[in-house]
């Protein structure tokens, strides 16, 4: 680019940056609120998943099957495998991923040291984000409340010994 050229892209991003950035606060947002999604929050590696998928507690509906373990690191954290197989076009894989992570993220503060991996069915690509939201809220209930009764029961199952 030319100088001249250069002067007027310059002027152009500077003109786009304070589009971007107006005067007025933005509402709902505080730095460092735990409804975030900070990258301690996510399952990132294979060993995280494979720890999940080795031992995992299970909930399911006809849109999303949801596993998870014990987590390691003492906070939930999430993990997304949305197959291409169950849902071919990636626009609706990335929604079902958007739709999981802003499920979790809104939850993160009241959820167990878990980690959570939550894997996509084909019903989901033609379901509405509202229908996919309610699965979602319902899933991560069931999930707590079934792997709080079997640790009670496991508990309660380990007291005399038989005989």
């Amino acid at each position: 680019a030319t100088r001249g050229g250069r002067k007027v892209l310059n002027a152009r991003r500077a003109k786009g940056r304070a589009r971007l950035t107006p005067d007025l606060p933005v509402t709902g947002y505080t730095p460092g609120s735990r409804a975030s999604f900070p990258r301690a929050a996510r399952l990132l590696d294979r060993a995280g998943y494979a720890a999940v998928f080795a031992k995992p507690s299970k909930a399911a509906d006809r849109f999303f099957t949801l596993l998870g373990a014990p987590s390691p690191c003492g906070e939930a954290r999430l993990g997304l495998a949305i197959a291409k197989r169950q849902v071919r076009r990636a626009v609706a894989r990335n929604r079902l991923k958007r739709l999981a992570r802003e499920a979790f993220r809104q939850r993160r503060d009241r959820l167990d040291a878990t980690d959570l991996v939550v894997m996509a069915r084909p019903a989901a690509a033609a379901a509405s984000n509202i229908e996919l939201t309610r699965s979602l809220a319902r899933l991560l209930q069931r999930f707590y409340r079934d792997t709080a009764r079997s640790s009670t029961s496991e508990q309660g199952a380990g007291g005399a010994p038989p005989g």
